[in-house]
């Protein structure tokens, strides 16, 4: 069997589906997704249904589709603004309650992907007399009116997939816990952990989240870096690229590949 691995899609759909033409997903082969569909690209909610539907064709266990922190920031700002008397700022602190200010990209493009056309005007046509939380609510109201379903789904993403060779997971684990890293690894690490794993490890890490220009220190390299020992990463920064890597591992080998 053979598993491919791809990470950080961040809204760009073309490029996701070039990367997609180079799996293979007949017989026991599998496609595994490293969190952060949304954000940077124009195609988020696009990207998103992709993977669904993909999901749906082939089953969850063939097409496993992880949480980065782009999903989890956009969850957490819709559960903060869902309930309009929650008490605000009780989100999580790796990451800014201010989802839709930011948007990853300031120009609400994101949000855009995800709204119909006729409510993200009268989103725009709003938005300037509204207060700050206002606002939040009133996006989150159109967000669950326009993609209620999609939103569910997305909220049962698993923060990490474990084979007999590997740990996929979006930035990150404990690795000091050693074979009970499971046991001293938060949610908030998996999808946020800022700083590279290298050397041996029990078993392959394999991740993304930081792009592999800055692991390399080479501000145009694109692919897949690898430690030499257990750590790959797979951030090969698409909106700057254009590309999304593909890493292939064969079972039967026991050997990798980057796939372009």
């Amino acid at each position: 069997m053979k598993r491919y691995m791809m990470s950080d899609i961040h809204g760009f759909l073309e490029a996701f589906e070039a990367a997609l033409k180079k799996t293979d997903l007949s017989g026991e082969n599998q496609l595994i997704l490293l969190g952060d569909y949304i954000d940077y690209g124009p195609d988020g909610r696009a990207v998103l249904e992709k993977v669904r539907a993909l999901q749906e064709k082939y089953g969850s266990e063939k097409v496993i589709a992880l949480m980065g922190n782009h999903e989890k920031a956009l969850l957490d700002w819709l559960e903060e603004y869902a309930d309009v008397n929650r008490h605000i700022g009780s989100v999580e602190q790796y990451r800014s309650r201010e989802w839709l200010a930011s948007d990853a990209d300031g120009d609400y493009e994101t949000l855009h992907s995800f709204l119909k056309e006729e409510h993200f005007q009268e989103f725009l046509e709003k938005e300037a007399h509204l207060s700050e939380d206002s606002r939040n609510t009133e996006a989150v109201r159109l967000m669950f009116e326009d993609a209620g379903d999609l939103i569910t789904w997305m909220r049962h993403f698993p923060y990490f997939y474990e084979t007999e060779r590997q740990i996929l997971v979006h930035a990150g684990i404990a690795e000091w816990g050693g074979k009970d890293w499971l046991c001293v690894t938060s949610e908030e690490l998996m999808v946020g952990k800022r700083t590279v794993s290298r050397g041996a490890f029990y078993k392959d890490v394999i991740a993304g989240h930081i792009s592999t220009a800055k692991i390399s220190e080479n501000r145009i390299y694109d692919g897949i870096w690898h430690d030499g020992q257990s750590h790959y990463y797979l951030d090969g920064t698409t909106w700057r690229s254009g590309k999304i890597p593909v890493l292939e591992y064969d079972s039967e080998t026991g050997k990798y590949r980057e796939i372009w």
